[in-house]
């Protein structure tokens, strides 16, 4: 299990854009990282739509995961931000 860090900026983020708490943007972040899907495990048009996401990022972001209803983009072991993900996509199986 790759520990993700999770800066100042990144944890203002997830808080505003998700509606999470500052003291449990870590857990949330730990979640994700251990149940939720990694990119490279998904198909069809929710990979293309995280691929968009991370060429919009100019290189910020080189993965991402969706857990639940969130989209967290990373760059090695560092939050870089995170999304909702659009009703568009909720309720598919987000493996391939």
């Amino acid at each position: 299990m790759t520990m993700i860090e999770v800066h100042t900026h990144a944890a203002k983020r997830v808080s505003k854009r998700l509606g999470v708490p500052k003291s449990a943007v870590e857990k949330l972040v730990l979640e994700a990282t251990t149940q939720g899907t990694r990119r490279s495990d998904i198909s069809g048009s929710l990979r293309r739509y995280l691929d968009r996401l991370i060429l919009k990022e100019d290189g910020a972001a080189s993965d991402a995961i969706v857990y639940h209803r969130y989209v967290f983009l990373t760059r090695g072991s560092h939050l870089v931000t995170a999304w909702l993900l659009p009703p568009k996509y909720k309720g598919r199986k987000a493996a391939a």
